[in-house]
């Protein structure tokens, strides 16, 4: 019973702090693989020559009319980095930046939004193989990441969502701007966040 009381005691205090601020605060995880590579005819969307894994954690503030604004905050990696039998070429990384967007649906038990994660980062790419040096370059990189998150309340102020995206990760130095380093991908995200959902 003491452990019960104790986690609705967390759960209350953090989303306290997302109330306090008008909108919601979480953690954020997903995935992308290398061989999701839709098309739209002879454009190929999808180009990453890494599996990335990330977490991380957002928040935001959601105004009368739906605009969200916010921060977040991850760190990306390919679990192939650490297996000296591949030879797949691989990131490792960390970015931090602006979460804007907009509520289309807002309630208590579903939630639908249209959002942008924009930032600024660094990234090690290298190869696994034994013999390289890694890791291997390093640069300074952009990330762009439009999404749509549909969340489902487990309780009014306590929502888990899914979220599909398109990552892009481009280098700013060193190397011409998204030149020497350039990965554009979907990825599939899910999030769990305390907050107030409805406006």
């Amino acid at each position: 019973m003491k452990r019960i009381a104790l986690v609705a005691s967390i759960m209350l205090f953090i989303s306290a702090f997302a109330f306090a601020g008008g909108g919601a605060v979480g953690a954020l995880f997903g995935f992308s693989e290398s061989s999701w590579s839709p098309s739209l005819g002879p454009i190929s969307l999808g180009n990453a020559a890494w599996d990335e894994g990330y977490i991380g954690g957002y928040s935001y503030t959601v105004d009368n009319d739906g605009f969200i604004n916010g921060k977040f905050g991850l760190v990306f990696v390919d679990p192939r980095l650490f297996n000296a039998d591949t030879v797949s070429s691989g990131a490792l990384g960390g970015v931090v930046g602006l979460v804007v967007g907009d509520r289309v649906i807002g309630k208590d038990w579903i939630h639908l939004d249209a959002g942008l994660r924009i930032g600024l980062g660094a990234c090690y790419s290298g190869d696994a193989t034994a013999s390289s040096s890694w890791p291997s370059p390093a640069y300074m990189i952009a990330y762009i990441e439009p999404n749509l998150e549909l969340g489902f309340g487990i309780f009014p102020w306590l929502h888990t969502s899914v979220t599909l995206g398109y990552q892009i990760i481009g280098n700013c130095f060193p190397g011409a701007f998204f030149d020497s380093l350039f990965s554009r991908t979907p990825t599939l995200g899910f999030t769990i966040t305390f907050g107030s959902y409805y406006y």
